[in-house]
């Protein structure tokens, strides 16, 4: 997207983060906020709410609570 100039938002972000957990790879649904970060981008509560989304559809309750 950089190359295209494309602007790269939280929502961007989210649906990446909504994509890995839907395909199952939670570990990278996680690695997405690092990179949000790097990118100088702050998770923001709908961010949050797609990861806790992603590990309740998995039934991962401790998951939730860190």
């Amino acid at each position: 997207m950089k190359s295209k100039d494309l602007a790269i938002t939280e929502a961007v972000f989210n649906s990446l983060v909504t994509g890995h957990a839907r395909s199952g790879d939670i570990e990278s649904a996680k690695n997405i906020l690092t990179v949000m970060r790097s990118s100088g981008i702050e998770p923001g509560p709908d961010t949050y709410v797609s990861l806790l989304n992603a590990y309740a559809e998995m039934g991962d309750m401790e998951g939730i609570k860190q």
